[in-house]
């Protein structure tokens, strides 16, 4: 699929997009070329030799593969990604998530018609990042980045910024929505408090968005499977031998980290949205780890 290459490309020219009823509640490639996604819209084609050996696990509709240096959980709402350094730090300041995307349902197909594409991919990635929460986020234009006729399926780069009252922070995404031709597919990159923490990301979101590939656009199974990730949010979470062992010195034990007065521990919140529209409409929700601000 696509490769979302970040580097040190700016935010863009954003605008604030409004979101209709309709689309609110229809929110939400076996090829052999992996796309390299810039953020000035452009793409480079580059060939990839094995596909199903790219990835080696399933989500859905979804075949994937965990970023190296990365761990993840996979649950009903999804699949959450975070470095492994920042977990056993306690810093958790990004998450890489799949959606469980959506079935392209008859009536999706007629709103996908009637409002155009970059309408369609804009709401279904503010329906996915709760941006319509913020009266201040800011949205860039879809950019393509994909060639369909070799996929079998579009893929779509946009970049937003919001802020996150739950997390208490500013919180920068890049979305990859992919059309497929039965399903719409979301793969969201997050970086909260600044964008060198999004960008801090972006080797992870590379080789996850670079491994995927999709069931229904003729994609064959992954060649073998990894075993079965955790669905515990406590496996995205320091283990216990990882953690300093208390200091004697003293006879007293060392006080938690805290900033700003609170408790620097990781931290989980529900990123929830609508899917679907009439009888296929559902609530879903990503557990989403985060570190509170002023925590080192």
């Amino acid at each position: 699929m696509t490769n979302a290459n970040s580097g040190a490309q700016g935010l863009g020219s954003f605008f604030r997009t409004g979101l209709s009823a309709a689309l609110a509640g229809a929110i939400i490639g076996g090829g052999v070329w992996a796309l390299a996604i810039r953020h000035d819209g452009e793409a480079m084609a580059r060939p990839v030799a094995g596909t199903a050996t790219r990835y080696d696990r399933v989500f859905g509709n979804v075949y994937y593969k965990v970023p190296a240096g990365y761990r993840a959980v996979q649950q009903a709402g999804g699949v959450a990604m975070v470095r492994n350094a920042d977990a056993l730090a306690n810093n958790i300041q990004g998450v890489l998530l799949i959606s469980p995307g959506l079935p392209l349902t008859a009536q999706l197909r007629k709103e996908l018609k009637a409002k155009g594409k970059p309408l369609f991919v804009q709401s279904i990635a503010i329906a996915f990042a709760n941006l319509a929460k913020d009266p201040n986020a800011k949205l860039s234009n879809p950019a393509p980045v994909n060639d369909p006729a070799k996929d079998g399926y579009e893929a779509f780069a946009l970049k937003g910024q919001s802020f996150d009252s739950d997390a208490g922070q500013k919180r920068f995404t890049v979305f990859v929505v992919v059309l497929t031709p039965g399903r719409v597919e979301a793969f969201m990159k997050i970086g909260y408090g600044s964008e060198a923490n999004l960008n801090a990301l972006d080797g992870g979101f590379d080789a996850l968005t670079g491994s995927a590939e999709f069931r229904d656009a003729g994609a064959p199974p992954p060649s073998r499977l990894a075993p079965a990730l955790p669905t515990s949010m406590a496996a995205l979470s320091p283990a216990p031998a990882s953690r300093p062992a208390p200091s004697t010195k003293g006879g007293a034990s060392p006080a938690p980290a805290t900033g700003a007065g609170r408790s620097c521990g990781i931290r989980y919140r529900q990123q929830c949205s609508y899917t679907g529209a009439g009888a296929y409409q559902s609530y879903n929700c990503f557990s989403v780890p985060y570190t509170p601000p002023g925590c080192k």
